[in-house]
């Protein structure tokens, strides 16, 4: 019997435009994300999927309470239309300690910043 390696590879098409946009961020110093769709990220650290993705792995915390907290993360953040927000590291770490799940895990994992979160969950 012959095993072939490729027997399960599709190549996916890649048009001119998706490649120039991928060069594109990748000298920006940042990763095209199709979760992003055009725009490209520069710190994934400090934008609203890491956020969400904290909330759920300290808090296990449900959607509308993470949108909530969304909402005032995102309150006087500058924020152009059609860009992907991005958050200081005091004010997300201040937002998280508001739910009190958040809190007591912080306290008892030590964790002092939104640094010791990332060094965690990065």
């Amino acid at each position: 019997m012959h095993y072939d390696s490729n027997a399960g590879f599709h190549s996916s098409r890649k048009t001119l435009a998706s490649i120039a946009k991928n060069t594109e961020a990748e000298e920006k110093g940042g990763v095209n994300q199709p979760f992003f769709r055009t725009r490209f990220v520069r710190d994934n650290y400090h934008n609203t999927a890491f956020f969400k993705k904290v909330c759920k792995e300290i808090g296990n915390l449900p959607n509308k309470e993470i949108n909530e907290m969304l909402q005032i993360l995102k309150k006087d953040t500058e924020h152009s239309t059609g860009d992907v927000y991005f958050y200081d590291e005091d004010k997300m770490y201040e937002v998280l300690l508001q739910n009190p799940i958040c809190k007591k895990v912080c306290e008892k994992q030590a964790y002092c910043s939104w640094q010791d979160i990332i060094q965690r969950f990065g």
